[in-house]
């Protein structure tokens, strides 16, 4: 990274993880027509072993609900969870909590339908978690085409038995990987940041959305600000966390290193939610920081149709910074309604990208950073919801930039050096009246 981009600073910082493999997940089904059909599955971290294959009756629920009326019948039992989707939250509970909860009535293990509102014959996976106070039991995804089958078996009272092998390995020897972290000095104020970061690591494929993308925008946010040589007055610092997928490791491992610097810290962005066709910024904040980046949005990317800003700015490697720190946080805001068919599973590929959406993503992470990197001072925060003098000082290179941007990208709009300036006397003018 250094070597090619030039960066001022490149580095990482270890941190012990604890490795789990799925050495094998299989599944086959018997059923009441004496056919054996091969299921799809991908087991879930950290899943134990099922010891070697097992055959197991089945008994198939919808919800928590009926799980608990069915209590009776759950003993030695293979629990299928067939849970309509409604949103990603109310699904991955199943996937979280299905093992122990089903555990707690002595069901033997578990296969989950998998959290996507659309497949095709698609497994997606994810993380698990055991409560200590019960067994711990195998605990997988399946398809939902093979929920909703065993749902109508079951429901016709058919015979409906499984035959499942789970294999997985904790390795008993703690493992090192590492945060990478990269940074462009600031010119007046080093020792005050903005932070941009995305997570390294991901499951059953490239993981191209989650997070491929959003950390590669966030890279090339930096990298354009180094290749038009726009060195804000804070210090840009790039993270890119590891060990994400099995508890934000590596973002809690930064944190604890490094949250003595919140009090010099403007913002934080992460992308973790798919880079589709960006529409704006998800945002965590007070409202005047709020007033502010719409300004920025509403005066700079209008003629690019990014000018939203909705609730929601948290992220997983950014959650720690915004609630305990009260550091204004932003999410991507994009056209990610298809962002669950491809999440977790084998269809998370480089194929899902468009490389026009990328590129206006990062127009739009640059746009941000290199304006509040070169603030006055920092954005405003619930606790302190003032904005210092001359807080709105855009640099006319910031100008510059846009139009490197634009006339290098055949598809976007081009700008003159006087809509530049005259964007950025009515940012002034405009922030003025929201700061009185």
């Amino acid at each position: 990274m250094k070597e090619k981009d030039e960066f001022d600073l490149v580095s990482t910082e270890n941190l012990t993880i604890i490795p789990w493999l799925i050495l094998k997940a299989e599944a086959t089904v018997q059923t009441f027509d004496k056919r054996n059909k091969v299921v799809e599955l991908s087991a879930l971290r950290p899943s134990v072993s099922s010891g070697g294959p097992r055959w197991y009756s089945v008994v198939v629920v919808k919800s928590f609900k009926e799980l608990d009326k069915r209590k009776k019948e759950l003993k030695g039992k293979l629990v299928v969870y067939n849970q309509p989707w409604i949103n990603y939250t109310q699904s991955n509970e199943y996937v979280k909590h299905g093992a122990s909860r089903a555990a707690k009535y002595e069901a033997a293990a578990v296969l989950i339908r998998s959290p996507t509102p659309f497949s095709i014959y698609s497994v997606h996976s994810g993380q698990m978690v055991y409560n200590s106070s019960v067994p711990k039991i195998p605990a997988a995804c399946i398809t939902v085409e093979d929920a909703e089958y065993f749902q109508r078996i079951f429901d016709r009272k058919l015979t409906l038995n499984i035959t499942l092998s789970i294999e997985t390995l904790t390795n008993k020897e703690n493992k090192t990987s590492s945060n990478i972290i990269a940074e462009m000095k600031g010119t007046e104020r080093p020792d005050e940041y903005v932070i941009v970061g995305g997570h390294t690591d991901s499951w059953n494929n490239d993981g191209a959305l989650d997070d491929g993308a959003g950390f590669m925008i966030a890279w090339e946010a930096l990298r354009v600000l180094k290749e038009l040589d726009l060195r804000p007055k804070r210090t840009v610092r790039l993270v890119l966390w590891t060990a994400e997928e099995s508890g934000s490791l590596g973002s809690d491992d930064y944190f604890e290193r490094h949250h003595d610097i919140s009090d010099k810290l403007s913002m934080i962005l992460e992308s973790d939610q798919g880079v589709f066709n960006p529409r704006g910024l998800r945002f965590t904040g007070c409202s005047l920081a709020k007033d502010i980046l719409q300004e920025i949005l509403r005066v700079h990317l209008t003629d690019l149709n990014m000018t939203e800003i909705t609730p929601g700015g948290e992220s997983s490697g950014t959650k720690r910074w915004i609630e305990e720190k009260d550091v204004p946080g932003l999410e991507l805001l994009s056209d990610n309604d298809k962002y669950y068919y491809f999440h977790h599973s084998k269809g998370d590929s480089v194929s899902v990208l468009n490389a026009d959406e990328m590129d206006r993503a990062v127009i739009l992470w640059t746009t941000v950073i290199q304006i509040v990197a070169n603030f006055d001072s920092l954005l405003p925060r619930q606790s302190a919801a003032t904005f210092n003098h001359v807080a709105l000082n855009v640099l006319m290179a910031y100008a510059m930039s846009v139009l490197f941007l634009m006339s290098h990208m055949s598809y976007l709009p081009v700008c003159c050096v006087d809509d530049a300036m005259q964007n950025e006397e009515k940012l002034l003018k405009n922030c003025e009246e929201v700061r009185k």
